[in-house]
């Protein structure tokens, strides 16, 4: 094989490899275009989509630990959709323990409704006020 056509062969790999990852990006569930929050007691949902907003409770729910064991909680507190921009939705039940001394949990529903995942108390506390600001 020709040094030139080895030397367009890498152009076009990497091209090729170039289209695939900004393709990729385009449907990442980074893209968060709006979360809708319900309150179950009061039965009333709510929309955020400022950019600080959004962030602040992504990085919120990314910060919970894993739990061990199966675990079986009754109806949420809120119920948390992440809406992404590519029109895929995320569901989160957020079961908040009348203590915000102690810390809350948060259960991914449509991936795993048997496991939760622990928010620590500060950082319950933090959610809890951005889901009922504004």
């Amino acid at each position: 094989m020709k040094v030139g056509n080895v030397t367009n062969l890498k152009k076009l790999l990497l091209q090729f490899l170039i289209l695939m990852f900004l393709s990729s990006a385009c449907t990442s569930r980074d893209n968060i275009e709006k979360i809708q929050v319900t309150n179950q007691a009061a039965g009333q949902t709510r929309e955020i989509s400022s950019h600080k907003g959004m962030n602040e409770i992504s990085s919120t729910i990314k910060s919970a630990k894993r739990m061990g064991g199966v675990i079986d909680i009754g109806k949420p507190d809120y119920v948390i959709q992440m809406i992404y921009s590519n029109r895929e939705s995320e569901y989160f039940d957020l079961h908040l323990s009348r203590d915000l001394s102690k810390a809350g949990y948060l259960l991914v529903n449509e991936k795993d409704t048997n496991r939760a995942s622990e928010l620590s108390a500060k950082s319950s506390r933090r959610l809890l006020k951005l889901l009922t600001s504004e």
